[in-house]
């Protein structure tokens, strides 16, 4: 009985150990390797759920119910932190490889360089989550998406039939790789198209590693047309318009710098149209602080002013600590945070009502500007973007951690304790995960292409580039708004090897042959997660 007791205790915690490790290590590869960063949640659902029907049937379903909540909301911040990073990280690989690689020759001070960043923008996610967390989350029309589907999965009495499905897709990928990779009877790689010329137009030959494949195809089935849609557009447009531009017109450029031109006139495009909203935007936010602090109060106001004040000074010292050592100026630091807050709080209206976080569009309104006031160097700008990221990200997985605790009836206090768990494991590890996978694949490689860190360094860098290969660019992707076709996924596709994109396209599509592709996520969830590690697990074996 008293065993009984201790794990009882101990299990939430362990349970959340775990899950904020699988987070950090599938995102931080999944994020870098694909233009997407998929939510972990609903995955961490259906594992933990085989663990307690496996391991831990004897607990009572309260309890089960309980430290599974718990325990998802920290591996939600784990693998919230490692897609932030794994966007935004890498620019300084680009922007300047050779600090970068020096880096990398230090292990311990490039982890502790990724730690104190995850510590210091985390901190002040959490202060601004905390300092909103009642505004947001007595608003009905906040449902935060995420969590409202997180709760359920706890709550309903059938997950048991879809954890198996998790287990299977998981058994199928481990049997899979072991054929593949031991048994010789699947090729090390499978053609997906062959070599084909017609005057200027060609098809190179195509071949994709097939220890990757289920883990892409799973990505491409989970993310439906979403992803497969744009990343098919790149292929067309890569074979049929880009590659025969450079032959007729620009073989005086190497096809990577004439391939980096054409993106950067689509990040420029992008940029510009974002930066267009970015005064509705500070109007709109405006408008709504003084709504809410003119509507309360004023004794409740400065009683919460005074609890706000307690707490944010503790949580603000490891931001002003970090932003300090990296040489950011009090002004600039003032501009960081300040414009921080604004996006935070445009970010989780969006979460809130649809359940998704277009992060790069708002790092782009904090670094356009900034980069232009105070010059930032490629280190600032790097740590600048992922600050906002890493930020903005962690309040809005926290408020979907806290929809949970809401629908649940749980501790909101317990809950973000959990959460701040979640944030620590991830800071520890992610250092060593980014420099074994770095090692590994080599940053820009088609294993890890990184498009997402690639495409706001060519935005960077955009005035070393061919004008007339941007203004190409910027045409094409001001067509792609028409269409209503996402820019930033088919400047993924383009960097990506063909290999790659056809994976993912394949994967999506496949999802026609289906009549009900929401009946099948768990089985590719198994999948995916399960290919992501073995992948990863290679690496250190």
């Amino acid at each position: 009985m008293q065993i009984k007791k201790s794990l009882v205790r101990i299990l939430p915690a362990l349970l959340a150990i775990l899950f904020s490790l699988i987070a950090t290590a599938v995102i931080s590869y999944v994020a870098m390797a694909t233009p997407i960063g998929p939510w972990m949640e609903m995955t961490l659902v259906l594992i933990g759920t085989i663990i307690f029907r496996v391991c831990a049937h004897q607990i009572a379903l309260a309890t089960q119910m309980r430290s599974l909540a718990f325990a998802t909301a920290a591996g939600g911040i784990g693998g919230a932190v490692a897609m932030a990073c794994a966007f935004s990280f890498p620019t300084l690989y680009f922007l300047d490889p050779q600090l970068f690689n020096a880096w990398m020759v230090k292990p311990f001070y490039f982890s502790a360089i990724l730690a104190g960043l995850i510590l210091a923008a985390g901190s002040f996610g959490f202060l601004i989550a905390h300092h909103w967390r009642n505004r947001f989350l007595t608003d009905e029309s906040m449902i935060f998406p995420i969590g409202q589907m997180v709760y359920n999965m706890i709550a309903i009495q059938n997950q048991f039939g879809k954890a198996v499905q998790l287990a299977i897709g998981a058994a199928t990928a481990v049997v899979y790789s072991i054929i593949q990779s031991f048994l010789g009877i699947i090729p090390a790689r499978l053609t997906l198209l062959p070599t084909l010329n017609w005057n200027i137009f060609s098809i190179p030959h195509v071949a994709a590693r097939t220890d990757m494949l289920p883990m892409f195809w799973a990505i491409g089935f989970t993310t439906g047309h979403v992803i497969a849609i744009p990343l098919l557009i790149a292929v067309i447009t890569k074979l049929a318009l880009v590659d025969p531009l450079h032959e007729l017109f620009f073989l005086h450029l190497s096809h990577t710098d004439y391939v980096l031109a054409f993106g950067a006139g689509m990040a420029i495009q992008g940029a510009l149209l974002g930066l267009i909203d970015l005064p509705k935007i500070l109007r709109d936010t405006y408008k709504k602080f003084c709504a809410l602090f003119t509507s309360k109060s004023s004794e409740t106001h400065n009683e919460k002013n005074f609890s706000f004040s307690k707490r944010s000074f503790a949580l603000l010292i490891p931001a002003a600590a970090f932003l300090t050592y990296f040489r950011f100026s009090i002004p600039a630091q003032l501009y960081l945070t300040s414009f921080t807050v604004i996006c935070a709080y445009q970010l989780l209206i969006i979460a809130g009502k649809l359940g998704i976080a277009p992060l790069g569009r708002f790092a782009t309104f904090v670094m356009l500007p900034g980069l232009l006031i105070f010059g930032f160097s490629a280190v600032q700008i790097t740590l600048l973007a992922a600050f906002v990221e890493i930020s903005c990200i962690v309040a809005v997985d926290i408020l979907f951690g806290q929809k949970v605790a809401q629908l649940g009836s749980l501790s909101r206090t317990s809950m973000m304790h959990y959460q701040w768990i979640g944030l620590f494991i991830s800071a520890l590890t992610i250092g060593t995960i980014f420099w074994l996978l770095i090692s590994h694949f080599e940053l820009g490689s088609p294993e890890l292409i990184a498009s997402r860190a690639q495409s706001r360094a060519v935005l960077i860098q955009a005035f070393n580039f061919d004008y007339i290969v941007m203004l190409l660019g910027f045409l094409f992707g001001y067509s792609l708004k028409f269409v209503g076709i996402n820019a930033t996924l088919v400047f993924g596709g383009l960097l990506m090897g063909l290999d790659t994109s056809l994976m993912l396209v394949a994967g999506g599509l496949s999802t026609y042959l289906v009549k009900n592709k929401e009946e099948h996520y768990p089985f590719w969830s198994g999948v995916y997660a399960t290919n992501s590690l073995w992948i990863f697990l290679r690496m250190l074996f």
